[in-house]
């Protein structure tokens, strides 16, 4: 080891000894993460390390948030995993999901925690059925989008209704407010715990008609994923049509849709923008993922091993969320044939800017519609806590109809 490299290292653990020791649990910000990848010599891996255990020991000295500290891989036990996860055809699936069970797990815990996982509509298995296969124990983690499970657990997709969230940051305030109840809910109804709650990309309109604006919608068949977006729909004067993801390509090509709504980005990896031309440039939703497991097999697993998923989980959590806001853009940079395009292939979409007139059209949906029929799915109690945690948050008050 090299003297300025040993140097590092031993301030790095003294500093990193010193913060664990005092605060046990720490959540690092992101610009910390940043700083200590840039100042890192490019290819050394142990300066790379030794900078980015300075960034959480900053953070944390100075009141900054921090992460559970992650337990040493040599003493932890060996555990295996079977993992249900979400959508096959998502970029969030394919560049994060199966990555993190697959790989990373093996590799951060020194190959002593592993896991295989498979996508639910690969399984054979709606997404209402995967839960239940999560309550009775048969599978060990289940990852699943709440849109799909909403018809059941209106609760479920609560922080993400359409229309309420125009920006990822909004998005990220309302899940974050709404924690607790997910929680209360998934262990009251299932007994399942509730390990994250991910962010998606945002999910877009995708056209094949001209569009100018969304009030251009009426009439037209458009592709939804859940119930709420197709209230949300249909009350813009279109129709919704609930169909699942590997379909929508075809129903575009085939006019049995005139529109979608799907990622930005999972659209352009589908080839949507080889079948449609218009794109309107604001989120219609956002999209939630939650991973969830048994609650008794849960605590049944060595603590070690438990703290340990807990940090990791918690790592990938806060990843998704800046990899959603990357992969909102890059889908629309991708679509519309922009420079900055990266992980799709260029297109020639036109985008469609939202208007004070759409505005408007949003606010009147939500309010004739959209929320008094979700109020009337969820009841009272429930939406008492969405007007007193989200609600107010927003300036919507949910109302059943009379």
């Amino acid at each position: 080891m090299q003297g300025a490299q040993r140097n590092t290292f031993v301030l790095c653990s003294f500093l990193r000894g010193r913060v664990i020791d005092s605060l046990g649990k720490a959540r690092y910000p992101e610009d910390l993460t940043v700083i200590a990848t840039l100042i890192a010599l490019p290819g050394d891996k142990l300066l790379q390390r030794s900078f980015r255990i300075a960034a959480l020991a900053l953070g944390a000295i100075f009141g900054l948030i921090v992460q559970p500290a992650r337990p040493h891989a040599e003493d932890l036990p060996f555990a295996h995993f079977k993992v249900l996860g979400s959508l096959e055809r998502t970029s969030h699936y394919r560049e994060i999901e199966e990555p993190f069970w697959s790989r990373r797990l093996y590799e951060d815990s020194g190959g002593r925690i592993s896991a295989e996982i498979a996508p639910f509509d690969k399984a054979g298995v709606t997404a209402s059925e995967a839960v239940q296969l999560t309550r009775l124990g048969v599978i060990s983690f289940l990852t699943v989008q709440v849109g799909l499970i909403a018809a059941e657990d209106p609760e479920a997709n609560a922080s993400d209704l359409p229309g309420v969230s125009p920006t990822i940051e909004d998005m990220k305030g309302a899940t974050d407010a709404w924690k607790p109840v997910l929680n209360r809910v998934f262990g009251d109804r299932y007994g399942i715990d509730v390990l994250a709650v991910m962010g998606y990309p945002a999910q877009a309109l995708f056209c094949v008609a001209p569009l100018a604006s969304l009030g251009d919608v009426t009439g037209r068949n458009i592709r939804t994923s859940s119930v709420q977006q197709t209230d949300f729909i249909d009350a813009l004067g279109a129709r919704g049509v609930l169909m699942p993801l590997g379909d929508t390509r075809q129903a575009l090509e085939s006019g049995t849709v005139d529109c979608a709504i799907t990622g930005t980005l999972t659209g352009n990896l589908m080839g949507l923008q080889k079948v449609s031309r218009y794109l309107y440039d604001r989120p219609i939703s956002w999209g939630l993922e939650v991973v969830l497991a048994n609650g008794k097999g849960w605590l049944g697993l060595d603590a070690k091993v438990r703290s340990f998923l807990v940090h990791e989980l918690a790592e990938l959590e806060a990843e998704t969320w800046k990899s959603s806001a990357a992969a909102t853009f890059d889908g629309i940079a991708c679509n519309a044939g922009r420079p900055a395009c990266i992980g799709g292939t260029e297109g020639h979409m036109v985008l469609v800017p939202p208007s004070e007139t759409d505005s408007a059209l949003i606010h009147r949906a939500l309010i004739d519609r959209l929320l008094p029929k979700w109020a009337e799915r969820c009841g009272p109690e429930c939406t008492a806590d969405w007007n007193r945690l989200i609600g107010g948050l927003v300036g919507l008050t949910a109302k059943a109809a009379d």
